[in-house]
C-alpha cells in the first residue's frame, strides 16, 4: 500500500496508525496534509502533528516522482487515464492530479505540470454493506444505485457487497473498475471482492456493459456511476436475469422512482468516512 510514495512520505506514515488514514493531500511547495480518522490535520517527519510548522513541505519533484512511481516509470503507458485526471497505485490507492490540461483536437491530451495530488486510502470494512445486502439482496438479486455525497465510502459499500453476494449466493460477479479501486486487481487481487468475481479494468461503461457481459456470463455486475446510454447499452445486451448494482455521487438526496431499466434506488445516509458515526453506522474502530 502507496509503495509510489516517496522516502520521506513513507518513513513519516510508518509512525501513524494506517487505518485512520483516508486522505493524502500533496501539494508542491505546501505542508502535507492528511484525513486521519476523519479530520483534516498535518503529516510531520513523526507522524501525526497540529502544527503547520512542524509539517513535511512537498516539492513539486515529489509530485513528478510519486507520479512516476505510480505510472511504473511509464507515463505513456498510463496517458488514458492522465487525461481523465487520476492515476490508480497498485493498492487500490485513486490518485486525483491538479494541473495544467492540455488539448488537442478540441479534447484533453493529457494533463502536465501537476502540481496537487489527492491520494484516496483504500480500506476494508467487512460488515458495512450487510444491511443492504439483507434488505435488497438476501431473497434475491435486484438493480439498486448507490447514492451518497463523495467521500462517504460508496466504493467500500459496492466492494463489500460483492463478497457478501459472492459468499452467500455462490454467483458469478461481474466488477467494471472504471478506476480499478474497487478490487485493485493488478496481477493478483490486493482487495477482497469474493471467490465469485471477475474484474474489467480501466473501461468505459458501454465496453464493460455489451461485450464483457457477453464474454463473461455474470449472475451480477457492478459498475461506477452509470450514463444513460451505457444503461441503455445494458439493458440490451443484458438478460432480464443479470442484476446491477451501481454508485453515483450525488450532493443532494434525489428519491428517482425505478426507471424501464429496473434499477430501484438506494440512498446512503452514511456519514463522513471515519467520523464517529461512520463508525457506529459500521460498527469499526478505528484506534487513533
Amino acid at each position: 500500500m502507496l509503495e509510489f510514495l516517496t522516502d520521506n512520505l513513507r518513513q513519516a506514515l510508518l509512525n501513524v496508525n494506517m487505518n485512520s488514514v483516508y486522505e493524502l493531500r500533496v501539494r508542491a511547495s505546501k505542508p502535507v496534509v492528511v484525513n486521519y480518522g476523519g479530520e483534516y490535520t498535518f503529516l510531520g517527519a513523526k507522524g501525526i502533528t497540529p502544527h503547520i510548522g512542524s509539517a513535511l513541505i512537498a516539492s513539486y519533484s515529489d509530485i513528478e516522482t510519486i507520479i512516476y512511481r505510480a505510472s511504473e516509470y511509464s507515463v505513456y503507458t498510463v496517458n488514458d487515464r492522465l487525461r481523465r485526471g487520476f492515476l490508480t497505485g497498485a493498492g487500490g490507492e485513486r490518485i486525483g492530479l491538479a494541473g495544467s490540461f492540455v488539448y488537442e483536437n478540441g479534447n484533453t491530451f493529457t494533463i502536465k505540470e501537476v502540481t496537487s495530488l489527492n491520494i484516496r486510502v483504500p480500506h476494508e470494512v467487512r460488515g458495512c454493506g450487510e444491511v443492504i445486502y439483507r434488505t435488497c439482496f438476501h431473497r434475491e438479486l435486484k438493480s439498486a444505485l448507490i447514492l451518497s455525497p463523495p467521500g462517504r465510502g460508496k466504493t467500500t459499500i459496492l466492494r463489500d457487497l460483492t463478497r457478501l453476494i459472492s459468499a452467500h449466493r455462490f454467483l458469478n460477479v461481474l466488477i467494471n473498475d472504471e478506476r480499478n479501486e474497487i478490487a485493485a486487481a493488478d496481477r493478483d487481487f490486493s482487495l477482497d471482492t469474493g471467490a465469485f468475481s471477475d474484474v474489467i479494468r480501466y473501461t468505459d461503461k458501454r465496453d464493460a456493459l455489451t461485450a464483457a457481459v457477453r464474454a463473461m456470463r455474470p449472475s451480477a455486475k457492478r459498475s461506477w456511476k452509470p450514463s444513460p446510454p451505457a444503461c441503455a447499452a445494458g439493458w440490451k445486451c443484458s438478460p432480464p436475469r443479470i442484476s446491477g448494482i451501481s454508485k453515483v455521487c450525488a450532493r443532494r438526496r434525489p428519491l428517482p422512482a425505478p426507471s424501464a431499466s429496473g434499477y430501484s434506488a438506494i440512498i446512503s445516509s452514511y456519514p463522513a468516512r471515519g467520523s464517529a458515526g461512520w463508525r457506529a453506522s459500521t460498527g469499526q474502530t478505528f484506534p487513533r
